[in-house]
């Protein structure tokens, strides 16, 4: 196996554990925490956060682990897949890997009570904290 699909892979094994144990750790919370401990907004939140966190790891993660494979089989038949496609695929998802884990920071934040303005971005969205310009052709 290469280096790069060897590195690749452990990376990817390393972040899907990460986001499980952080979902099943929330659920737990949400189980232990009684009917007073957040309010119903905040219920939403974690469950929104774990529910896109869950659609992130049996889509997209589960995607890339199928052209890990398809690449390590290196079948004749099959679509080559090169090194510069993993890894360019494997950074794209890293993008929500990475928001996924500010949301989980964020509901850290609110199960401990801190104000709202402490917290990084809205649990809610989906997007970054980036801007899209708009500029309509003349």
């Amino acid at each position: 196996m290469d280096s790069c699909i060897k590195q690749l892979r452990d990376e990817y094994d390393c972040e899907r554990t990460k986001l499980l144990t952080l979902c099943e750790k929330w659920q737990d919370i949400l189980e232990k925490a009684g009917r007073h401990k957040f309010s119903e907004d905040n219920k939403g939140a974690i469950l929104a956060v774990i529910g896109q966190t869950k659609l992130l790891v049996d889509k997209k993660l589960k995607k890339f682990e199928g052209l890990l494979m398809e690449r390590e089989q290196n079948s004749g038949d099959s679509r080559l897949i090169t090194e510069a496609d993993l890894r360019g695929y494997w950074e794209m998802v890293m993008i929500e890997v990475d928001l996924m884990a500010a949301k989980f920071d964020e509901l850290k934040d609110l199960a401990e009570n801190k104000p709202k303005s402490t917290r990084a971005t809205n649990m809610l969205s989906n997007r970054p904290g980036r801007t899209v310009k708009y500029h309509p052709k003349s």
